[in-house]
């Protein structure tokens, strides 16, 4: 997969325009067009990439609490566990710091038209604090049913993940709660009975409380129970715990989780009946997923961030590359047809590999 890194572009997207026709193209137009989105490859004449900017220092050392890594993945984390993410850019002693806001601590917007500021309550203050929209980096999933809303894959896979709850709290109970004897030891009557005479409620807890004290657990499966009095039979102990179909509507509901976050057991770690077919296509699948939310982060950054940083009369564009998948046996073939070709030379080609 490509390595996270933001780039930043200068200059109106009138004056890129402008400049668009050139017929001649240098090498590094050409070597700044294969690295560029879509959108900007037919300005990239007229792109001066700055891989030295301020924003750079900013993402990759945003604050003394956590690393440009933590930062990124608690943004993301959020975006899929509540639907939104919010960034704040404050300065101290001179250094632009970036913080990761938490969405319950975001209690709303200001502004009818356009957001002008978030109203934010930390934990233990009475008051919610103003930060003015200019401060405050916000992204979010938006949802089709109210234009300040947002919508979640935790929240569209509610259903599953409680499911999935309900059945880890019954393997739990029933594992607490049972009894795993292989065997059960009948008593007999009693001298001088011909029939077991009926017990109390009071006898029944006599004689469960004591076999659940010395059985119950799953450490004890497979000792055997000798109730009291004389032996009449030993007979299996069926009492184990019910299965509820657990393997098959666990794997059925974790394929739904999984499938809300746009991902696959593969990229989630299992290794299962895997190969290396199957393991190129769960990774490009997991770029087809990823890919949306660099493409957010990028419109996020550039919207809310480049402006802080920008020149008066300059346009800053930030983006992220995109993530692609990485098939090393295509990558050779590539090159060997390439240097079939004489299209490279083979020092080239080593050296690529």
């Amino acid at each position: 997969m490509t390595e996270i890194n933001p780039r930043i572009l200068p200059r109106s997207l009138k004056s890129w325009v402008l400049v668009a026709g050139r017929s001649s193209r240098s090498k590094q137009t050409r070597a700044l067009e294969r690295s560029l989105p879509t959108r900007y490859k037919m300005h990239a004449a007229n792109i001066e990439p700055l891989p030295n900017h301020p924003i750079h220092s900013l993402l990759s050392n945003p604050n003394d609490l956590t690393t440009g890594w933590g930062l990124l993945y608690v943004t993301i984390a959020s975006l899929d566990l509540t639907g939104k993410s919010f960034i704040w850019i404050s300065e101290r002693g001179g250094r632009r710091e970036a913080f990761a806001i938490p969405t319950q601590w975001v209690e709303a917007s200001v502004g009818q038209s356009r957001i002008e500021a978030w109203k934010v309550r930390p934990p233990g203050h009475g008051e919610p604090l103003t930060i003015p929209a200019s401060e405050m980096v916000f992204m979010a999933y938006p949802s089709p049913s109210d234009p300040k809303g947002s919508v979640s894959p935790l929240a569209a896979a509610a259903g599953a993940i409680d499911a999935d709850t309900s059945i880890e709290t019954s393997q739990v109970s029933a594992f607490r709660n049972g009894i795993f004897p292989q065997h059960l030891i009948i008593a007999g009557t009693l001298p001088g009975h011909e029939n077991q005479p009926p017990l109390t409620k009071q006898q029944r807890k006599q004689l469960i409380d004591p076999i659940r004290k010395m059985y119950q657990g799953a450490h004890r499966s497979g000792e055997p129970i000798i109730l009291d009095a004389l032996v009449k039979d030993i007979k299996p102990l069926g009492n184990r715990p019910n299965e509820m179909d657990w393997l098959d509507s666990g794997t059925m509901i974790k394929e739904k989780i999984l499938l809300s976050f746009g991902v696959n057991a593969i990229v989630a770690g299992q290794v299962e009946n895997v190969n290396r077919a199957s393991s190129v296509a769960a990774e490009s699948h997991f770029c087809s997923n990823l890919n949306p939310k660099l493409e957010l982060l990028s419109q996020a950054f550039t919207e809310w961030l480049a402006p802080m940083f920008a020149a008066p009369g300059e346009r800053l564009v930030v983006w992220v590359d995109r993530c692609v998948a990485r098939d090393d046996e295509l990558r050779i073939k590539k090159w060997e047809i390439a240097a079939r070709h004489s299209l490279i030379t083979e020092r080239k080609r080593f050296a690529s590999c």
